[in-house]
């Protein structure tokens, strides 16, 4: 599910995402400058969660770090996700509804199943949490 939300706002050239979706619709159906304007707003209100899942990929994926530690420093919360994830829903409902004037695009069968696995998450990283050992004191502090 990460690499999938990341991949939906990625920015480089031949990707199939949705930047390039608009490319390709914008060359065939235009939308209106105040169409744009909303579909860039929810992109830009997207864009720093996105930054964020980004960090997350990079640090759990390619550093091999802890989870822990990966959440960490991507400095991201489940409640993030889920916003990231009704944004998602919300772009590609109004995308489809410019373009084909259709409002049931994004109807997800898994809703109830993804809230509870951010939640399991959530509960497990507060137990995560909860069972690390305390730092050992310097020499120097324990005189």
């Amino acid at each position: 599910m990460l690499v999938a939300l990341y991949r939906i706002y990625e920015t480089r050239e031949g990707i199939i995402n949705i930047k390039q979706l608009l490319n390709m619709i914008g060359k065939t159906k235009p939308f209106s400058s105040e169409q744009k304007s909303e579909i860039k707003n929810i992109m830009a209100e997207a864009k720093p969660i996105w930054i964020k899942v980004g960090i997350l990929i990079n640090e759990e994926f390619d550093h091999k770090n802890s989870e822990t530690d990966a959440f960490e420093k991507a400095e991201i919360t489940y409640d993030e996700f889920r916003n990231l994830i009704d944004l998602t829903k919300s772009l590609i409902h109004k995308i489809s509804h410019y373009y084909q004037r259709s409002s049931h695009v994004v109807i997800l069968g898994a809703n109830d199943s993804l809230i509870e696995l951010l939640n399991d998450l959530k509960e497990l990283s507060k137990i995560r949490s909860n069972q690390r050992t305390p730092r050992k004191k310097c020499l120097s502090q324990s005189n």
